[in-house]
């Protein structure tokens, strides 16, 4: 057998073992026992430093592309090792990448999340907003739900690591080169959806023709969706349309979901690798409610405009409880504040919603008269609708350089919210 396919086999038997330990323990009381018998070779007895070499064998090929690779505009800073830890990147390179230390920490919560080790997953989170244990639970669920034997294992793993490489400057040349299409607007998607579409991801070679449709389907979902900006209200109804691709079924749906839900919850692995930093338990409620409505545009139930706003109407409710007034998705203005709000990822802070609101009311008539108008173009039968990427970084990054006064953060957004109007450039909605 080649290294690869071993290192895949020993990665795909251990975590299975880890598996039908946990199925039996957390399930059933009467098989608990049997547990020692998975505690050698399981996946929940390895240690995070000898998991990481495990995954650093398996997957090296496409570890090495993310050593070049962009990272997002937030968080800019490399995490760095101490006495008392060394990042996965430093363990394995000796140096610190950022994509290599956000991907690898994405797959070690993998393995914390089937361990049923909440502790080693918020060890570092902020206790106020720290991940809850049902929570824990629920996304435990999700994925022992989907993974129901060992060729169920892979597909993550792999989803996983091929996730970013579409970063890599390399692997777009490399693209380019063989498919003769420019690179240089595509995003990293579409990058790495014509990368696999080629034969250029080497693990890909290890999955069935099955998984790799579902794996497929995925990067082909994520070069016309991304996920994570549905979840923050950061792009638009239109958006939905690439759902179709996943339009009856389930399971490439859950496996793309549960790699989005990985993803983040590795995605400060580049500041802090110590745990799953970023996957608090605000996050981790906003992306539950993009999940319930992704399921219904792959059931086919309801329109792009409706699916979208019922999950603008799920932040108006969480708002509400805040004790913020209610937003109506019906009237333009408010559903654009709303939307501001959810990219500013502050429906679960009411303080900070009343400094958008307030930022809001600061525009002049016409400034946010031409926000209101892009915030409300759905890009389906209506017009072109412009997506403002990586707005909700840039709403965090303006309030983290803000003094703490009331007044200096509202000028601030105000002022993020002027640029974005500008960069709306006139779009309205128009029928037809």
């Amino acid at each position: 057998m080649p290294p690869l396919a071993t290192a895949l086999s020993r990665l795909i038997h251990a975590v299975f073992a880890l598996f039908l330990q946990l199925a039996g323990a957390g399930r059933n009381n009467s098989v608990a026992s049997s547990s020692k018998n998975y505690t050698i070779n399981g996946f929940s007895a390895l240690s995070n430093e000898r998991t990481i070499e495990l995954l650093g064998e398996t997957f090296n090929h496409e570890l090495e592309y993310l050593w070049d690779a962009d990272s997002t505009p937030e968080h800019k800073t490399t995490a760095r090792s101490s006495t008392e830890f060394t990042t996965p990147s430093k363990q394995l390179y000796n140096a610190d990448y950022d994509e290599v230390n956000r991907t690898l920490l994405s797959m070690l919560a993998f393995k914390w999340v089937l361990a049923n080790d909440y502790q080693s997953f918020t060890r570092c989170q902020p206790s106020a907003v720290v991940l809850k244990q049902e929570s824990f639970n629920e996304l435990r669920e999700l994925c022992l739900s989907q993974i129901k034997d060992p060729e169920n294992i892979l597909p993550l793993l792999v989803a996983l690591v091929i996730n970013d490489l579409g970063k890599s400057p390399r692997l777009a040349e490399a693209v380019e080169k063989a498919t003769s299409k420019p690179m240089i607007e595509a995003n990293h998607d579409e990058v790495i959806y014509l990368a696999a579409e080629n034969g250029m991801i080497r693990c890909l070679q290890q999955l069935d023709e099955t998984q790799i449709g579902d794996v497929l389907l995925g990067l082909k979902l994520g070069a016309t969706l991304n996920i994570a900006q549905f979840a923050q209200a950061e792009n638009v109804p239109g958006s939905l349309e690439g759902v179709k691709v996943l339009e009856g079924n389930k399971n490439a749906f859950n496996l793309k979901f549960l790699e989005v839900l990985f993803d983040v919850a590795g995605a400060a692995g580049n500041v802090d690798a110590r745990c799953a930093k970023a996957m608090i338990e605000p996050v981790y409620r906003s992306y539950m409610m993009a999940y319930r409505v992704l399921l219904d545009v792959v059931e086919n139930r309801g329109s792009h405009r409706q699916n979208y706003d019922k999950l603008l109407i799920a932040h108006g409710e969480k708002l509400k409880q805040q004790g913020f007034r209610h937003l109506l998705v019906e009237n333009p203005s408010e559903r654009a504040l709303l939307r501001l709000i959810v990219m500013g990822r502050s429906t679960s802070n009411k303080k900070q919603a009343d400094l958008f609101d307030a930022a809001f009311k600061r525009l002049s008539d016409s400034q946010r008269q031409a926000l209101v108008d892009g915030l409300n173009v759905d890009g389906t039968d209506d017009g072109e609708a412009i997506i403002p990427y990586y707005m909700p970084a840039v709403i965090s990054e303006g309030l983290k350089n803000t003094s703490d006064e009331p007044e200096g953060r509202i000028e601030a957004l105000a002022s993020v919210m002027r640029l974005l109007g500008r960069v709306y450039g006139g779009s309205k909605p128009r029928k037809g």
